[in-house]
């Protein structure tokens, strides 16, 4: 449940729609993270190193929480 009491307070505080819809797309991608054994900082580290270099669509999804290799993003070690 924190995690939803934890979005439902932080989404007032964006300014717009578009802000809004990006704060969800964080969420949804931390909790996404979490859920499939990936430290969410290093998740994102990992990503955002990796997505300049994407060329397809395939490379994207390469990236998703659910394909990244554990072995170079490294492991929950508490999941809230």
């Amino acid at each position: 449940m924190k995690p939803f009491i934890m979005a439902r307070k932080n989404l007032p505080f964006a300014s717009s729609v578009n802000g809004a819809k990006a704060l969800c797309l964080h969420f949804s991608l931390i909790r996404t993270a979490k859920h499939h054994g990936l430290a969410p900082y290093k998740y994102y580290v990992e990503a955002f190193e990796q997505i300049p270099h994407c060329q397809s669509v395939e490379n994207f999804e390469v990236l998703l929480p659910w394909n990244i290799q554990l072995e170079r993003v490294g492991m929950v070690v508490e999941c809230n």
